[in-house]
């Protein structure tokens, strides 16, 4: 229940006017078809079902436009603290490129507000994450290949100071590997994922720098007709089944 440097290429390339691939949500998500909306939920299956019916913890419905991003989610999550469901509206350029996402409370409250900033090729990314009162909490630099994959991203306080980075390794598009970094460069953990014929991850292996490793497996089962999943489950996860309901434009 829990879940951005081939820079000097990049900027070279710029230099004679080269924009790369921006990939679309869901591309970045593995949806296949022309998607509307998705809800996802996430299930408790109780061993006794006699005593107690299957229950809905999270549910996230998810709203796409023709271009496959996101135009709005609304999360309804019962383990959260503030019971009231969490709000994000998404704000798009002329080039489907992210500029604003806000997120709020069905109050109307502000809860965060992040603007995008690109370079002239959008390899260089700023993302600059404002609180209620306008306030600069962090900012997250990312950097991306001509594919539209992010190669390394880097979190920053206010104040400047490098708080995390990570660096992605892909094939075939997929993401196989991730290295978490503290800022003075040292590695605190990697990730090394495998996927399976329909691009969908079915391992994510955690190693530690003393070499322990923890690893979640998942399961797919039920699938529409764009061979897109609709029950998914994974090890170590209290029971819990993530489903998935998917509309597709007419």
């Amino acid at each position: 229940m829990k879940a951005c440097l081939l820079l000097i290429c990049i900027c070279l390339l710029g230099k004679v006017g080269f924009a790369q691939k921006i990939k679309s949500d869901l591309e970045k998500e593995n949806l296949k078809g022309n998607v509307d909306s998705v809800i996802t939920e996430s299930v408790v299956n109780y061993s006794d079902s006699s005593l107690k019916k299957p229950k809905v913890v999270v549910r996230l419905i998810s709203k796409y436009n023709q271009n496959g991003n996101l135009i709005s989610t609304v999360l309804y999550a019962e383990a959260a603290s503030n019971q009231q469901p969490v709000k994000v509206s998404y704000f798009y350029d002329g080039r489907q490129r992210l500029l604003k996402k806000i997120a709020y409370y069905e109050n109307g409250l502000v809860h965060l507000q992040s603007l995008y900033k690109y370079d002239e090729t959008s390899s260089r990314v700023e993302i600059r994450n404002y609180d209620n009162t306008q306030k600069l909490i962090n900012f997250i630099i990312s950097y991306y290949n001509s594919s539209g994959n992010v190669t390394e991203s880097a979190g920053f306080s206010a104040d400047r100071k490098e708080i995390w980075r990570q660096r992605y390794k892909y094939d075939k598009g997929n993401t196989v590997g991730i290295e978490y970094l503290n800022p003075s460069g040292a590695i605190l953990s990697t990730n090394t994922m495998a996927y399976d014929a329909l691009d969908n991850m079915i391992i994510n292996t955690e190693k530690q720098p003393d070499g322990k490793s923890t690893s979640k497996i998942y399961h797919y089962f039920n699938y529409d007709k764009k061979f897109n999943w609709l029950s998914m489950d994974e090890t170590d996860n209290n029971g819990i089944v993530t489903q998935r309901r998917i509309t597709y434009f007419k």
